[in-house]
């Protein structure tokens, strides 16, 4: 300010009035610490007579451990605050009685998009481990986005450390998830000698995805379609139920043991360098084999392509969802629509743009009942991409045949669907007798959700005909300036139009305590959510 321009009276007064603000400013941030130790004090007393803090240490748990469990049933993010260190910081009661409850302490989240403190991380997953006390432990590792010029090397010193302390722990593991993106170097290998040696009796999730790094030094122990080689873990058998590997982590051998298996992920992970494939085919059919598993889910190239299938038929006798996608190989489709007798399978999701397209190689056929699916009852049709169809590939005639009985169908057609292809994929009539259908795709549907790119003309036709006679409810996109719903009255009369929640399965492993919705965290429903964004 130029001070010069004012009169001396007017400077003197200037310079009072600054020193005066001052005092004031000063006043006023006492009395703020004043008033926050006040309102701290009455929050106490206030404590002291409010029932929900002052009720029974039984009942706070009962609140405190619902809350905890509410909190993590996606089974994968972490809240913004952890409940455990909300509802210790309430009062002195709550924290006395959080502190006691050791099962709030057993699910540890180092969840990392950016680079953070990780010495802060691992001494919180000190304090986890002690107020955990013995009871069994959930730990999720994430290290994404870690690389920095100046504190890399600090960064992976620190990581090392949070994995050697987990490590310790493996005794305790119920849940393990470990994600690396390679920004830390070769994390991997901090890991994949060590659980060799691991015993982990408790473990009942296996969740490890991780880089390309190591692929590309040449630190793998094989370089082509392997076996499967059993040898993680040491002493007895863990009770795993879920396994969730991407191709990099199966070509870096963290393959366990199987026996109990009932959820299977496996996922592409980063691009790599090659096209190796990291699983030979006979592995996966015995995989499939397995007597307990009941979920299978294939994002990608994660099995050896075009590998011969067997001969005979194959059981897989509690498999109940199945889900296949992002992979121009088919072999794995293939094999479960020539081969498998699958008496339980209730879901079958493909995510493809084959149809009509692909030139599939000889399949010799078998004596394989149609009905070899007698439980299914969805059929999810994703990505759906058309050619002209005068001749339908083997595998998608059989797919038609063996799947008829679904009382659910869903189809999301690609951008680039041509109205006449799409009537032909759906239905195709006898050329001897218009009346009559060569195949219908599941013509005793009763509920279709169907989702056309907002330029699609609606396919009437399809819904005026007896392409599905016992339909009653027709699934769409929410309404928009892009997307117009059809007209009720061009429709037939047991018809009704309902707004979609979702397209497809909702979450993985559906209907299961593993389940999760998190579209972040899960390939399939990721890719559903740009492709509905796109169209």
């Amino acid at each position: 300010m130029a001070l010069h321009k004012l009169s001396q009276v007017e400077r003197e007064t200037y310079c009072q009035l600054a020193g005066r603000e001052q005092i004031l400013q000063a006043e006023i941030k006492s009395l703020e610490l004043e008033l926050v130790d006040v309102r701290l004090k009455l929050a106490i007393l206030h404590n002291k007579t409010t029932p929900p803090f002052i009720a029974s240490p039984e009942i706070l748990t009962m609140i405190f451990e619902l809350a905890h469990a509410s909190a993590y049933e996606d089974g994968y993010t972490r809240p913004r605050i952890p409940v455990e260190v909300a509802v210790a910081g309430v009062c002195e009661n709550w924290r006395r009685i959080a502190l006691s409850i050791s099962s709030l302490w057993t699910v540890f989240r180092c969840l990392q998009s950016t680079r953070k403190n990780l010495l802060f991380e691992h001494e919180r997953l000190l304090t986890y481990l002690e107020r955990s006390g013995g009871r069994a432990l959930e730990l999720f590792l994430e290290f994404r986005g870690m690389q920095h010029p100046t504190s890399a090397s600090n960064n992976h010193s620190q990581a090392k450390q949070i994995l050697h302390t987990a490590l310790d722990q493996s005794f305790r593991w119920r849940r393990f998830v470990v994600v690396s993106d390679g920004s830390l170097g070769p994390l991997e290998q901090n890991l994949r000698s060590p659980l060799h040696t691991k015993s982990v009796p408790k473990l009942e999730y296996l969740d490890i995805r991780t880089s390309s790094y190591h692929k590309r030094f040449g630190e793998l122990p094989n370089w082509g379609p392997a076996n499967w080689n059993n040898q993680m873990f040491s002493g007895q058998r863990p009770p795993l139920q879920y396994l969730r590997l991407n191709q990099s982590a199966l070509l870096a051998g963290f393959q366990p043991r199987l026996e109990n298996l009932v959820h299977l992920v496996f996922e592409h992970g980063p691009e790599t360098d090659d096209d190796i494939p990291p699983l030979s085919f006979s592995s996966f059919i015995d995989i499939i084999r397995l007597p307990s598993l009941e979920t299978v889910s294939l994002w990608g190239r994660s099995v050896e392509e075009n590998a011969s299938i067997p001969a005979g038929e194959v059981e897989a006798k509690e498999l109940k969802h199945f889900r296949f996608g992002k992979s121009l190989d088919m072999s794995p489709l293939n094999f479960l629509v020539h081969r498998v007798v699958a008496p339980k399978l209730e879901t079958l999701t493909i995510q493809c743009s084959w149809f009509g397209l692909m030139d599939t190689w000889p399949v010799v056929d078998i004596e394989l009942s149609d009905n070899s699916f007698p439980s299914l009852r969805s059929l999810h049709l994703l990505d759906v991409a058309i050619n002209s169809m005068n001749e339908p590939d083997p595998t998608f005639r059989r797919l038609v045949e063996r799947t008829r009985q679904a009382k659910e169908l869903t189809v999301s057609l690609n951008p680039e669907v041509r109205l006449a292809h799409l009537l032909e994929f759906m239905r195709r009539r006898s050329p001897d007798n218009s009346t009559q259908y060569l195949f219908r795709i599941c013509p005793e549907a009763e509920v279709i959700t169907l989702r056309v790119p907002s330029q699609f003309p609606f396919p009437y036709e399809l819904f005026r005909s007896d392409s599905w006679p016992q339909l009653s409810r027709l699934l769409l996109p929410p309404r928009s300036a892009q997307y117009q719903w059809p007209a009720p009255e061009l429709l037939p009369a047991r018809i009704t139009l309902e707004e979609a929640k979702h397209i497809g399965i909702a979450s993985w492993p559906p209907g299961y305590k593993w389940a999760t919705g998190d579209r972040k965290d899960d390939s399939f429903l990721e890719h559903l959510h740009k492709t509905a964004a796109n169209s």
